[in-house]
C-alpha cells in the first residue's frame, strides 16, 4: 500500500467526471474546469515492533473553475460538480486498496488565480488517510 498509488487511484476517478475538462496526474497547468489532487500535510507515527510507523496524511483534491465575469455560473458549475466529486471522494475509502481508511473530507471555497486565470475553487481534504507500513 502506498500514499502516491492512492492519489494516482483518486486522479483516475475524479477525471472521469462529466464536465471535468483536465485532471493531471501531478499539480500543474490545463483546461479549467480542473481538478488537482496531491498530498498536503501528514504525519508519521512511530510503530509497533521497531522501526514500523504509521502515516496520517490529508490528501488534497483542488476543483477550480473559471471565475470569467460572472460569479453566478461560475458558482452554477462549482455547485454542479461539488455533488459529483464528493461521491468520487467517499466511494472507496481504501482508495482500492491503497490505504487503510480517512478520517473524512472537509472542504473550503476560495478565489484566486490558476495560471493568471481568476478562479473560483473548492478544496477538497480527505483527513486522517492512513497508511501502515
Amino acid at each position: 500500500m502506498t500514499i502516491l498509488a492512492g492519489i494516482t487511484w483518486l486522479q483516475s476517478q475524479l477525471r472521469t467526471i462529466t464536465g471535468i475538462k483536465s485532471a493531471p496526474d501531478y499539480p500543474g497547468g490545463g483546461i479549467l474546469p480542473i481538478i488537482i489532487t496531491h498530498l498536503d500535510t501528514g504525519d508519521i507515527l512511530p510503530g509497533n515492533p521497531l522501526g514500523a510507523n504509521r502515516e496520517l496524511n490529508q490528501i488534497m483534491v483542488e476543483l477550480h473553475v473559471s471565475q470569467g465575469g460572472n460569479d453566478t455560473e461560475s458558482f452554477k458549475v462549482l455547485e454542479t460538480l461539488h455533488p459529483l466529486v464528493v461521491a468520487k471522494l467517499i466511494s472507496d475509502y481504501t482508495l482500492n486498496g491503497n490505504v487503510d481508511t480517512f478520517e473524512n473530507v472537509t472542504f473550503s471555497t476560495l478565489r484566486g488565480t490558476l495560471d493568471a486565470v481568476p478562479v473560483i475553487s473548492r478544496i477538497y481534504t480527505l483527513n486522517n488517510v492512513k497508511v501502515i507500513s
